[in-house]
């Protein structure tokens, strides 16, 4: 996921308050996508982006392979979980047709180029990936915040400006989607079948940023101007 700064080595460098979010000011909406997780999972499943991070049970899973940029030392250690160092738009090293599940869990929105043309390119080859190594009827789960279809048409109007601007600050390069958006990449990548259902942030203050200032900055959740979303697409 390149930016102007690099995602991996930020991530990182402030896993530690960014895993506090999970437990602090997100707590209760990382308890409410396990919560959904948990319904939908099974099987093997591939945690793109996890970063170490699990907010499912992984002991009733047959096998989790977690694949990010970068791993703490620290991470969850267990007989049916496994962590490759990868990349969301090339998992050349995971077979086809061979998970049952895919997560992706707030990665969409860090799957970014220098231009929107080449981020489009970027995150539809990381939506096929998916989509070829799921087995036939399996499913592709998404946990993201999105945001109006306005907000999505301001961001590509001003995509080149935030990303340099962001990378003066020495902070990477986001890009947020709409219902809309999203769900028109995921049918152009070949799913079917999706579900979106909304999932409550569930407390009166949220982080909004535990990836750019993690831990830094805390937001009446009615100010917050996006929704969080499980999109569910099936193969």
């Amino acid at each position: 996921m390149k930016s102007g700064v690099d995602v991996g080595s930020h991530f990182s460098k402030h896993s530690g308050r960014y895993r506090q979010t999970v437990y602090d000011a997100n707590k209760q909406l990382y308890k409410n996508i396990g919560s959904e997780l948990d319904k939908n999972l099974e099987g093997i499943v591939l945690d793109i982006g996890n970063g170490g991070v699990f907010v499912y049970d992984t002991d009733r899973l047959k096998q989790v392979i977690a694949v990010d940029l970068t791993f703490d030392d620290d991470v969850k250690h267990s007989k049916n979980i496994k962590y490759i160092i990868g990349d969301a738009r090339d998992l050349s090293n995971i077979e086809s047709n061979s998970c049952d599940n895919v997560v992706m869990q707030f990665l969409l929105h860090h799957i970014v180029e220098k231009s929107k043309a080449m981020t489009d390119n970027s995150m539809l080859a990381a939506l096929k990936e998916s989509h070829r190594v799921l087995k036939s009827g399996g499913r592709l789960n998404i946990i993201e915040m999105l945001v109006f279809s306005l907000v999505e048409y301001a961001e590509d109007i001003l995509y080149g400006t935030n990303y340099h601007l962001l990378a003066l600050f020495n902070k990477p390069m986001v890009k947020f989607y709409s219902k809309k958006g999203l769900l028109s990449r995921l049918y152009s990548a070949g799913f079917h079948k999706i579900d979106t259902k909304q999932i409550s942030i569930g407390s009166k203050w949220v982080d909004p940023c535990p990836v750019l200032l993690p831990g830094l900055i805390k937001l009446p959740t009615f100010l917050y101007p996006a929704k969080c979303y499980s999109i569910v697409a099936e193969k």
